[in-house]
């Protein structure tokens, strides 16, 4: 996320969110490639396994996530695509721009409050790239 002072207002900041990363390590998220359902950031266990452990709030990315709706700001939205040739174990693809079209609170799988953010992807921009990935070593 990032902040932004509004001109005329001496210490207000008004976070907005420019890009997500859609790395599969929340367990409510939901990817069709052309409309995003993103869980809001906080409350994982930060095991792996995507499981909610606490209740989300409404601060800092999960904020600057509503600001861009209410705003009508673009997000860049990058995946992260499991590849087992490489050494981090994923690819991450810039997949184009979007916009937050709905901002839910709700229970989530675990049953703990979480914070779900609609995006459908702009009109206009180059075809989604695919979910494989392709390396070459150039000599």
């Amino acid at each position: 996320d990032h902040l932004i002072k509004q001109p005329g207002y001496q210490d207000l900041i008004f976070p907005l969110a420019t890009c997500i990363v859609m790395s599969g390590a929340y367990e409510d998220d939901f990817d069709k490639a052309d409309e995003i359902i993103y869980t809001g950031e906080g409350g994982n266990n930060l095991l792996g396994n995507g499981h909610q452990k606490t209740e989300q709030t409404l601060l800092r990315g999960n904020l600057a996530l509503k600001n861009s709706k209410d705003n009508g700001n673009p997000i860049r939205v990058i995946r992260g695509h499991i590849e087992k040739n490489s050494y981090t174990g994923k690819v991450y693809t810039y997949d184009g721009l979007y916009k937050v079209v709905d901002c839910l609170s709700e229970k989530g799988v675990r049953g703990h409050l979480v914070f779900k953010f609609r995006l459908k992807r702009l009109e206009g921009q180059p075809p989604l790239t695919t979910s494989r990935v392709e390396f070459t070593i150039s000599s």
